[in-house]
C-alpha cells in the first residue's frame, strides 16, 4: 500500500514535529538544492523538523534544510555520490553509514537505495531501479508506517 505525504503529516503532528506554516529559511535551502515548491520531499522539510536529523526505525535521516543552513556534510555527501558515479540529481537522504544510504532523485522523486560495491555496479551498469517510487513511499518505510 503506498504512503501518502497526508499520512506522513499526521504522523508529524502525532510526534510533535510537523508545522502548519513552511519555515521559510528551509524554504530557501531547499529551493538552492533544486527542489520545486510542489515536490513531496520540499513540503516535507519545510514543514517537518525534529532537529538536525529524524530517526526513524531505519536509522539516521538528514533533515537537508538545517544540513544546508548549519553544516557542510549535505554538500560533502554530495560530492561523495558524484565520486561514486551517481548523477547530479540524487541528494543523500543520510551519511552513509556503512558505506550504505538512501538517495533522493530531485527529478523524479524516487529514492534508491545503495551500497559500496555490488549494487553500486548494478546501479551504473542500468540493473537497479529505485525501492521507492515516492518520496512519502520512503518515508512511510523510514518511519514504519506501512
Amino acid at each position: 500500500m503506498a504512503t501518502t505525504l497526508e499520512q506522513i503529516e499526521q504522523y508529524g503532528r502525532q510526534q510533535g514535529w510537523w508545522y502548519d506554516d513552511a519555515h521559510q529559511p528551509y524554504s530557501d535551502a531547499l529551493r538552492e538544492l533544486g527542489l520545486a515548491e510542489k515536490d513531496e520531499a520540499f513540503i516535507f522539510f519545510s514543514h517537518a523538523e525534529d532537529g538536525p536529523t529524524f530517526y526513524g526505525g531505519r536509522g539516521e535521516m538528514y533533515h537537508w534544510g538545517w544540513f544546508m543552513l548549519y553544516s557542510s556534510d549535505l554538500k560533502l555527501g554530495m560530492m561523495r555520490v558524484r565520486e561514486m558515479g551517481i548523477p547530479e540529481e540524487y541528494i543523500p537522504l543520510d551519511g552513509f553509514v556503512g558505506d550504505g544510504g538512501c538517495l533522493y532523485n530531485r527529478r523524479t522523486g524516487q529514492v534508491l537505495y545503495i551500497e559500496a560495491g555490488e549494487t553500486l555496479q548494478q546501479y551504473l551498469a542500468g540493473q537497479l531501479q529505485p525501492q521507492w517510487d515516492t518520496f512519502a513511499d520512503y518515508l512511510g518505510w523510514y518511519f514504519q508506517l506501512d
